[in-house]
């Protein structure tokens, strides 16, 4: 099909495509080849215009329905703090250590078996049994690593904004259950030893203060040899115990530096899980608009190929 022009300058015109043209001695030009100008496109279209405009409303009501049969998502998201837990250190500075590696906590909440035990959690049956609020939390329910190594970032999808939160939270407090357990037995260890710090302080100082008496108490001028020498063993007994002292003094301040809320915590959330107001799913108007340009694509595409077709 190639155009032609009016003898008056109007407009143009669809005329029959010729089979073949000759350029030259063995030199031929396919259909295919010679409709390629843009006026020979516009009339094949133009042809075909009201097959494409009907395209184009099946696909726009294709749209409307899918995003009616499609019922809408809320994701819900939530960023947890994996705790830690300081070990006391005499030098002063205690060791901090994570409850569990961030990759490794995310790899753990993403397994399958966690996700089970999720939904147990949450008296929902287990996935492909047929309900689809289970298969939805189950497919949806993920964790992801953050820039900080202490932090991972949780959401799951529900068909509600409710249903969102509540796996969301349910897997946070099946996620930090755990991590409680650990945090719990280790603060109990550092109390003990606390506990036991202070009591030999307790009695070092006691045992000092005795010392201290005992020394003032033998003390007089132009005593024995004797006497001298008995002084001389309390006041070593009193800078020995003066070092203990000073060092149970010190292993109490560490560990409750180790115990103090600013070295060791649990698994926390950073702040509470946020749900939109709006579906994460697509809009009722970009379901339809959607629809209605992939019906005229696919209307044009095949006004085109009828056309092709006819010429050959």
């Amino acid at each position: 099909m190639h155009t032609t022009q009016k003898p008056d300058g109007g407009k143009l015109q669809c005329a029959p495509a010729i089979n073949k043209v000759s350029l030259a001695p063995n030199m031929t030009v396919s259909p295919l080849e010679e409709r390629t100008s843009t006026s020979d496109v516009m009339c094949a279209l133009r042809k075909s215009g009201k097959w494409i405009l009907l395209a184009g409303v099946i696909g726009t009501a294709a749209g409307l329905l899918a995003s009616v049969v499609m019922p809408s998502r809320w994701t819900a998201k939530l960023t947890i703090q994996i705790g830690q837990v300081a070990m006391a250190n005499t030098n002063g500075v205690p060791t901090k250590l994570p409850i569990e590696n961030q990759l490794t906590a995310a790899e753990r909440f993403n397994q399958p078996s966690f996700r089970l035990d999720v939904l147990k959690a949450l008296g929902l049956p287990q996935p492909d049994t047929g309900s689809k609020e289970s298969d939805l939390a189950f497919d949806s329910l993920r964790a992801s690593a953050e820039r900080s190594p202490d932090l991972i970032t949780v959401q799951a999808s529900g068909y509600s904004r409710e249903s969102a939160l509540t796996v969301v939270d349910a897997a946070f407090k099946s996620f930090s259950a755990t991590h409680r357990k650990l945090f719990e037995q280790s603060t109990e260890t550092s109390q003990s030893e606390l506990t036991r710090a202070r009591n030999s302080l307790t009695a070092a100082e006691t045992e000092y203060r005795n010392a201290i008496a005992a020394l003032k108490s033998g003390y007089a001028p132009g005593a024995s040899a004797a006497n001298n020498a008995r002084d001389i063993l309390v006041s070593n007994t009193v800078s020995l115990l003066r070092a203990q002292v000073s060092d149970f003094q010190q292993q109490v301040n560490a560990y409750q530096d180790a115990l103090g809320p600013v070295q060791s915590y649990p698994t926390r959330a950073m702040a509470a899980a946020y749900v939109p107001e709006r579906p994460s799913t697509p809009s009722r108007t970009t379901w339809t608009l959607g629809g209605a340009i992939l019906g005229l694509i696919v209307g044009v595409i095949l006004a085109l190929l009828r056309d092709s077709l006819k010429s050959n």
